[in-house]
C-alpha cells in the first residue's frame, strides 16, 4: 500500500500543473451547464452558442485526457530495455492498482460527479441521476481506454504521439474511402455500414452504448495483460484480434434495448376501417435531380394522401410506402423505384385541428389553420417509362406504414413573466412577454434531460434534424383563456426549427423560441382581441403528440393514372420536400438494400 501511495504522490506532484488546468476545465463545464442555462434565459441569443460552448470544453477536456494517460502510465513505461521493473521492486499488479486508481481519482470520478452535479441543478430527480451514471461512466472510459492502451503499447510519449497519429490518419483515410465508394461503386454498397441502422436512432444508441462497454472491458482485459505478462507483441495481437470482432458484432448487431416502450392501440372496428387513398385532384410531378450524367431522369409523383376510419382526435404521419406499383389490363406491371420517407407534413396543415381542439374539449380554437397542401411521394420512376405509360389507366397498389398519434395537454404555465413548469424531463420557463399593436410574443426556455437510458424520451437521429425544417405538430403551444373558453395557435412562421446548434447530442439541451399570438389573420373572421383583460386570466398551455399506435395497411385504387402534368401549381413547401426527398434517395442510392 505504501508504494501505491508513492505511486500515486509522484504522479500527482509531476502533473500538478496539467491537473490544474484539467480541473479548470471541469468547473467550467459546471460553470456553464448551470451558470450557462440562467444566463441562456436572460440573453435570448446566448442559447444559440450554449452547445456550442458545451461541446468546446467537451473536446478541450478530451484533448486533455489524451495527454494526461500517457504521462501517468510512462512514467513507469512496460516496454523497451529501460523498463522500471529492472531497477524498482514494484509489483505488477501494484503498479496496475496505482495507476488506475490515479486515472479513476483524477480523470473519471471528477467527470461523473461534475456531471451528476450539473443535472441535479437543473431538476433532474433520483431517478434520472441513477440512469445518468453508466451512461456517463461509459462513454468517458471508452475514450479513456483506448489511449491508456496505446500509453501501455509505448515507451515514450513522442512514439505514442507518433503511433496515434498514424492510426488517426488511416482511420480518417478509410472513412473518406468508404464515403468515396458508393458514389462511383453503387454495387459494392452492400459490403458498407447499413444505412438503416443510421435511421433508427434508439438501436444506433444501442450499438454506440454496446460499442462503448465493449471497449472498455476488452480494453481493460488487454490493458491487465500487458501490466501482468508485459508481452507486447501477444498484447499486440490480441487487441487487433479484438478490433475485427468489434465491426463484425457492430454490423450484425440488431438488440434495440433502448428502444423507446408504444402503447399499442387496441383493436377497435375504428382502426380496422381505416383506408387510404389520394386526392387524384391533387398532384404534382417534378424531376429528380441527377448524381450522375449517365443516369436516367426520373420523375416523382406526389399527392395528398387521405386516411379514413381514424377515432376522432386522432391524426397519423405517414412513414413510408413499399411494394409500390401499377398494374395494367393487358397484364403490364410497373413497379416504382425507391420511394423517399419523408412526407411533408406542414404544421399549417388542417389535419392537426380537430385533433387540437379536440384536446383542449370545451375551449374554441379561434384561429385554427386552413392550409391543405401536405403531401406524399406516391410513385417515381424514369422519364421514359412515365412518357410510355401517362394518362393510362390501372390499379394502383402499394403497403402504406404509419404512425397514429393524439395530443396531450402536458403542461399550462400562467401567462406571467418568470412563471415556470417541469413535466417528466423537460421544463419550460417563460422568459418575456412583449404587447404590440395586434400581436402578443411570448418567449420561453426549453430545458430538456436527455438521458440515454431513459425510455420515456424518445431517441432521435441527424436524419430527423434534418427534415424537421417545418414547423413542428409536436410540442404545440398556444395561450388560453379557461374563463372565456377561448384559445388561439401562434402564427405558424413562428414555429420553423432553424436550430442549427440541434446537431449536437447533449445530455442537458436548451432552446429559446419566440411565438406571435394575433386576432389578425387571412383566414379567420371576427376574432375577439387579445388585450390585457383577455391576457390577464391566459395560460401557456403545451400540447405534445403521444403515439397511441402503429398501422401497416394494404390498398388499390382503382382506375387510377400517372399524370402527364401536375394538376396544381408547385409551392414553396413543395420546393423545400423536393430538395428533402432528394438527400434521401441520394443516401438511398449509395446504400441500396
Amino acid at each position: 500500500m505504501n508504494t501505491m501511495t508513492h505511486l500515486f504522490k509522484k504522479d500527482l506532484m509531476r502533473l500538478k500543473y496539467l491537473l490544474i488546468a484539467w480541473f479548470l476545465l471541469i468547473l467550467a463545464q459546471s460553470a456553464l451547464g448551470i451558470g450557462g442555462n440562467k444566463i441562456a434565459t436572460e440573453v435570448f441569443e446566448f442559447q444559440m452558442i450554449l452547445p456550442l460552448l458545451a461541446k468546446m470544453i467537451s473536446f478541450l477536456q478530451a484533448l486533455m485526457m489524451i495527454v494526461i494517460v500517457p504521462l501517468i502510465i510512462q512514467d513507469d513505461s512496460l516496454v523497451g530495455t529501460t523498463a522500471f521493473w529492472y531497477t524498482r521492486p514494484i509489483s505488477r499488479k501494484g503498479l496496475l492498482l496505482a495507476k488506475s486508481f490515479m486515472i479513476s481519482i483524477i480523470l473519471v470520478i471528477p467527470l461523473l460527479l461534475a456531471e451528476l452535479f450539473v443535472l441535479a441543478a437543473n431538476g433532474a430527480t433520483a431517478c434520472q441521476l441513477l440512469l445518468a451514471v453508466p451512461e456517463v461512466l461509459t462513454e468517458k472510459l471508452a475514450i479513456i481506454v483506448p489511449f491508456a492502451i496505446l500509453a501501455t503499447l509505448t515507451a515514450k510519449f513522442s512514439r505514442y504521439a507518433l503511433v496515434g497519429i498514424i492510426i488517426f490518419a488511416a482511420f480518417t483515410i478509410i472513412s473518406i474511402i468508404l464515403s468515396v465508394v458508393p458514389m462511383f461503386f453503387p454495387d459494392q454498397s452492400k459490403y458498407l455500414p447499413d444505412l438503416d441502422l443510421y435511421r433508427n436512432p434508439s438501436l444506433l444508441a444501442s450499438v454506440n452504448f454496446a460499442k462503448s462497454l465493449y471497449i472498455f472491458l476488452i480494453g481493460s482485459a488487454l490493458i491487465t495483460h500487458q501490466f501482468l505478462t508485459r508481452r507486447t507483441e501477444k498484447t499486440i495481437n490480441y487487441l487487433l484480434v479484438a478490433f475485427l470482432v468489434m465491426i463484425c458484432f457492430t454490423r450484425l448487431w440488431e438488440w434495440d434495448f433502448l428502444q423507446k416502450e408504444c402503447v399499442t392501440v387496441p383493436s377497435s372496428p375504428a382502426i380496422s376501417n381505416l383506408s387510404v387513398d389520394f386526392d387524384t385532384q391533387y398532384l404534382i410531378i417534378s424531376d429528380e435531380v441527377r448524381y450522375r450524367k449517365t443516369d436516367t431522369r426520373e420523375k416523382s409523383i406526389s399527392s395528398k394522401q387521405r386516411i379514413k376510419g381514424l377515432p376522432a382526435g386522432q391524426f397519423t404521419i405517414s412513414m413510408v410506402m413499399d411494394s409500390v406499383q401499377m398494374q395494367y389490363p393487358d397484364g403490364t406491371t410497373l413497379k416504382s423505384e425507391y420511394l423517399s420517407s419523408f412526407t411533408n407534413e406542414a404544421f399549417s396543415s388542417e389535419k392537426f385541428m380537430l385533433p387540437i381542439q379536440t384536446a383542449l374539449k370545451d375551449v374554441k380554437l379561434l384561429n385554427p389553420y386552413k392550409d391543405n397542401s401536405s403531401s406524399t411521394e406516391i410513385f417515381c420512376l424514369d422519364e421514359s417509362s412515365l412518357f410510355q405509360f401517362k394518362d393510362k389507366k390501372g390499379i394502383y397498389s402499394a403497403n402504406a406504414n404509419f404512425d397514429i398519434y393524439e395530443y396531450k395537454i402536458v403542461s399550462r404555465i400562467p401567462l406571467k413573466l418568470g412563471s415556470k413548469d417541469s413535466f417528466g424531463s423537460e421544463q419550460v420557463v417563460i422568459y418575456d412577454i412583449l404587447e404590440r399593436p395586434n400581436v402578443v410574443s411570448v418567449i420561453i426556455n426549453e430545458k430538456k434531460i436527455n438521458l440515454l437510458f431513459d425510455r420515456s424520451v424518445k431517441k432521435t437521429s441527424q436524419f430527423d434534424m434534418a427534415q424537421e425544417i417545418y414547423a413542428s405538430y409536436s410540442p404545440v403551444y398556444l395561450i388560453v383563456n379557461e374563463k372565456r373558453g377561448e384559445a388561439f395557435l401562434p402564427e405558424v412562421g413562428n414555429n420553423l426549427n432553424t436550430d442549427a446548434m440541434e446537431i449536437f447530442e447533449l445530455r442537458l439541451k436548451t432552446k429559446a423560441k419566440m411565438f406571435d399570438f394575433t386576432n389578425q389573420n387571412d383566414r379567420n373572421a371576427f376574432i375577439p382581441e387579445i388585450n390585457k383583460e383577455w391576457l390577464a386570466d391566459a395560460e401557456l398551455v403545451r400540447l405534445d403528440a403521444v403515439q397511441v399506435g402503429t398501422e401497416k395497411i394494404t390498398f388499390t385504387i382503382e382506375d387510377f393514372s400517372l399524370p402527364s402534368q401536375s394538376t396544381i401549381t408547385e409551392n414553396k413547401l413543395d420546393k423545400i420536400d423536393t430538395q428533402l426527398r432528394m438527400q434521401d434517395k441520394q443516401l438511398k442510392q449509395w446504400y441500396p438494400e
